[in-house]
Order: C-alpha cells, then sequence, then structure tokens
C-alpha cells in the first residue's frame, strides 16, 4: 500500500478525536502567528490540550487551570460599580472569578 493509499488511516475516527486533531493541527501550524486566537480557540473548544504547570502558573485561584475569562477592569468597578456588582451576583455568585464560565460559553 503507498503513503498516499493510507495517508487517512492515520486520522481518529470520532467526531471529537476529529475536533481534537484539527485544532491541534490549526494551532501547530500557527504557532507564534497568532497572539491572542490560540486562546480563544482553547477556550472555546478546549482543545489543544495543553499541559499546565501548577509550579508556574499565574492563575493564583486554581494553578491547574487556564482562565476562561478576563476579571472586569478597575474603572468598572469605579465607575459603573452598582451595575457591576448587579452583573456579578447575576452571573458568577458576586464573585469576578477568571476561572467561570460566561454566559457566552455555557
Amino acid at each position: 500500500m503507498t503513503a498516499i493509499a493510507s495517508y487517512g488511516d492515520q486520522f481518529p475516527t470520532t467526531k471529537e478525536g476529529q475536533i481534537e486533531a484539527i485544532m491541534t493541527q490549526k494551532y501547530l501550524a500557527s504557532f507564534l502567528q497568532g497572539r491572542i486566537n490560540p486562546y480563544y480557540d482553547y477556550r472555546r473548544t478546549g482543545y489543544p490540550k495543553w499541559k499546565i504547570n501548577p509550579a508556574s502558573s499565574l492563575n493564583a485561584d486554581d494553578p491547574t487551570k487556564i482562565p476562561v475569562r478576563w476579571r472586569y477592569p478597575a474603572s468598572e468597578y469605579n465607575y459603573n460599580g452598582q451595575n457591576l456588582d448587579e452583573a456579578l451576583a447575576r452571573q458568577f455568585g458576586g464573585k469576578d472569578e477568571i476561572n467561570q464560565l460566561m454566559w457566552l460559553l455555557k
């Protein structure tokens, strides 16, 4: 069997496996080219599966995870505190925590 004929045999057969392979290939193909896009792809799909070193993680709330959202900026607390408190209570139980999924990803 030629290499060309057997090329497709190396790809995963499950849908989840195919998504993982595609997202990993996309990440490798665009390495050091897209500054923030790999983070958004990871946040949206969970792939590629990055190894996280808790000893060097900057995620103080859970060093074993990559954060899934940004915190609200200080200016929002200063100028829109009442609405911000209401939004935090409605969405995240009152805590501006970076590891909780925002409504868009739920």
